[in-house]
């Protein structure tokens, strides 16, 4: 990378600016970090073997659930799959479904006669 005299630069001027430009190079080769890739990696392996026991076993603890969440909502969503009807266009219902499960959460209704009495013998 070679620096021409600039037009109308006086030789005196372009010393003085070819010296800046050394001087530059000079500090930037200085203050840079000595390159060794072989030492960068053991400074990688070492950061690893420190990393506490703990913290590897709650990563890997973390992973587990993770797979587990996602296997979990595989077979849900196989079974949702298993369970819902196909219909074909056109098709006819003749009856609606009769529903023997009793909800859950539903509002239970009191006959006559089934009431629980105070003084029943």
């Amino acid at each position: 990378d070679a620096l021409p005299i600039c037009p109308k630069e006086s030789e005196g001027r372009f010393m003085q600016r070819m010296a800046c430009e050394t001087q530059h190079v000079m500090f930037l080769t200085k203050n840079l970090p000595d390159r060794e890739p072989e030492k960068q990696r053991t400074v990688e392996e070492e950061s690893q073997e420190k990393q506490p026991k703990k913290k590897k076993e709650f990563d890997k603890n973390k992973l587990e659930k993770v797979l587990k969440k996602k296997e979990d909502k595989k077979m849900d969503q196989l079974e949702k799959e298993l369970f819902q009807d196909q219909v074909k266009f056109g098709e006819v219902a003749m009856q609606p479904p009769n529903l023997t499960v009793k909800p859950r959460k539903g509002i239970q209704k009191v006959k006559p006669g089934e009431r629980q009495l105070l003084l029943k013998n």
